[in-house]
């Protein structure tokens, strides 16, 4: 049996100085009616604009003129490597038409990291027909990030605490926290003296964490006298790390 293609091409286009409002494309189904005419998709439902690790729903009803095997999503970095993957059940026999939002709960959008992209759709036909395919674009840009109220040290007398507060916000979906007092300013996350870090979960699509979860954590009374470095950095589900705070601070 012959294997049929349908491919969407989505070229996503990093943007590094700003980050903007989300929009998807709304098109009638004519606007995305196959190169060959084999099939078009009624109610789509694509972003046209994707901020990193934030996550993006897809949709859209297939109608295919043939009755359809299998449907399967596909989304490949530009040197030909499958990133993220998402593959129907085979479909019953006589089935002209299926809704893409089945494949969403596969398709974590918000682990692709900035970059560009290709996003497949694949149809495998009982009908031995030709392949068919239709193209659109996406653009994706970077998370940006905030804070409200982080305080941190500047002198510690030994044996002294110091509290941890402040909120850290992202627009993207932020998986990991880390706090603590680090032996220099390009210490790796985990590498700290005294510290904390909390991981969250990649589906509970978390965009501002409280500091002072940790607080009771951070001992900073165990510190010896010296020199150290007080962070504060996230971790999205993409990938990218960003330190909010990086101050040197003494403990006398």
């Amino acid at each position: 049996m012959k294997r049929k293609i349908i491919s969407l091409f989505i070229t996503m286009l990093l943007i590094v100085s700003c980050t903007v409002p989300m929009a998807s494309i709304s098109a009638s189904a004519e606007e995305v009616e196959s190169v060959k005419g084999y099939f078009t998709i009624t109610d789509p439902y694509f972003p046209s604009a994707l901020t990193e690790s934030y996550p993006r729903a897809i949709g859209g009803i297939i109608n295919s003129e043939n009755n359809l095997l299998s449907v399967s999503i596909e989304v490949w970095d530009v040197d030909g490597g499958i990133i993220l993957s998402a593959y129907s059940d085979v479909l019953p026999l006589n089935t002209k038409t299926y809704d893409l939002s089945k494949l969403d709960n596969q398709l974590h959008l918000n682990l692709l990291k900035p970059g560009n992209y290709i996003f497949d759709i694949y149809i495998d036909f009982w009908d031995d027909i030709d392949s068919d395919y239709k193209t659109f674009t996406l653009t994706v840009n970077p998370a940006s990030f905030s804070s409200t109220n982080i305080g941190y040290p500047t002198s510690i007398t030994q044996g002294r605490g110091f509290p941890v507060t402040g909120t850290v916000r992202s627009t993207g979906n932020i998986t990991k926290v880390w706090v603590g007092a680090y032996s220099s300013s390009t210490a790796a996350p985990d590498s700290y003296i005294v510290g904390a870090s909390e991981t969250i979960s990649v589906f509970s699509y978390v965009q501002g964490y409280n500091l002072a979860n940790l607080d009771s954590k951070v001992v900073f009374n165990n510190l010896s006298k010296g020199t150290y470095y007080y962070k504060v950095m996230v971790e999205l589900s993409s990938g990218t790390r960003y330190t909010y705070i990086n101050r040197a601070f003494t403990v006398v």
